[in-house]
């Protein structure tokens, strides 16, 4: 027997009668996904959230908090946001597979950048040369205080030109519920980060430790900032999901013929 792993979202969704019991499972499937991933990041970020609320700067001392701090680096709510960019990566690669031939390269390259976003979730690369950046701009002193921001949205602004013929090819839906995705997830990333620097530098400057020189407003633009993130990927992982159901996508690797193979049957 051949060893096969195979990857298949959805059978037709969307595309028969509401009805039909396959287009039905599809629907509880999604649903169900959307859900479960929902319900945990919500916990992260509420358990955050009334952790702060009651305790303040007591947070700090609370044991296990950092384990599950959602503005923490690495721990769990790091992990678990580095899973729903990998399950999103898959699906773009999949999709890939079965969208109109012309878009399969931008699916690809939305995989690629996702991975890479996955990977700067766990590393925090983008913190490296933020502060040095910051003062060798001199804007060290307030907004861009975390200047990583600056060269980021000089990437984005290159990456929406390049991708405007494959988002304006997209089906309305799909373009539409797209942009809003990440709308939410820039306004986290960026817009409150952004806000959030000027918090952290008014608290403490760019030397500020959370024990020494707690601000209740910077942590709750903090938890904001985790909060839009997580809508904007919960979000995409949902649009995804849908598209991929649509085109009826599947994806069979097989690790005996060493080969991966797509099909719509």
């Amino acid at each position: 027997m051949n060893s096969l792993t195979s990857f298949h979202p959805s059978l037709m969704y969307g595309s028969v009668s509401s009805a039909s019991p396959v287009s039905e499972h599809a629907n509880q499937l999604h649903r169900r996904i959307i859900t479960y991933a929902g319900a945990i990041s919500a916990f992260f970020i509420l358990a955050t959230t009334l952790a702060h609320c009651l305790l303040r700067e007591g947070t700090a001392a609370l044991p296990g908090f950092a384990l599950f701090d959602v503005d923490s680096e690495a721990n769990v709510p790091t992990w678990y946001a580095s899973m729903l960019l990998q399950a999103c990566a898959i699906i773009a690669f999949v999709i890939s597979f079965h969208d109109d031939k012309p878009q399969k390269t931008g699916w690809r390259g939305i995989a690629i950048i996702l991975l890479l976003m996955d990977m700067d979730e766990i590393a925090g690369l983008h913190n490296i040369p933020s502060r040095r950046l910051s003062a060798v701009t001199g804007l060290s002193d307030g907004y861009l205080m975390n200047a990583w921001v600056i060269p980021a949205v000089a990437i984005l602004a290159i990456l929406a030109l390049i991708y405007m013929p494959f988002i304006w090819r997209l089906p309305r839906w799909l373009k539409w519920s797209l942009l809003l995705a990440s709308t939410a997830y820039l306004l986290g990333a960026v817009g409150f980060e952004v806000l959030g620097s000027h918090f952290e530098y008014k608290a403490g400057g760019v030397h500020y430790d959370p024990a020494a020189h707690y601000s209740f407003r910077f942590s709750m633009t903090c938890v904001a900032e985790e909060a839009y993130e997580h809508i904007g990927v919960l979000a995409t992982l949902s649009i995804f999901l849908k598209h991929a159901f649509n085109l009826n996508s599947k994806l069979v690797m097989d690790f005996v013929e060493m080969k991966i193979t797509a099909g719509n049957q």
